[in-house]
């Protein structure tokens, strides 16, 4: 699959800010998020958003990691992590901190 064909990942985000600027800007900086740590670690975004199936050491790599950066970088809920990861409920995205950091 090329680069251009990749659809919008975060097309359900929704920030806690009511200032429709800084929702467009964490917006942004998700995707951007999600698409380099896909490139880097060469696995489709589609893959990694996929709530059934999947479970590759890479894709599952990729989860962990993209999860940490919008905690790290962003400073967002686990909720909100989890939409922007597809519509993951949020103890999901609790049990991906918890393995990235044993």
């Amino acid at each position: 699959r090329s680069v251009g064909s990749w659809p919008s990942l975060v097309n359900i985000f929704r920030s806690a800010s009511s200032d429709m600027e800084t929702h467009v800007i964490r917006r942004d900086a998700a995707d951007t998020i999600i698409r380099s740590v896909c490139w880097r670690r060469k696995v489709h975004p589609a893959d990694v958003m996929r709530r059934y199936g999947l479970f590759a050491e890479n894709a599952m790599a990729a989860r962990i990691e993209i999860a940490r950066r919008l905690r790290d970088e962003l400073r967002l809920s686990l909720p909100a992590i989890g939409q922007a990861m597809g519509g993951r409920h949020h103890t999901t995205i609790l049990y991906y901190l918890r393995k990235d950091a044993a």
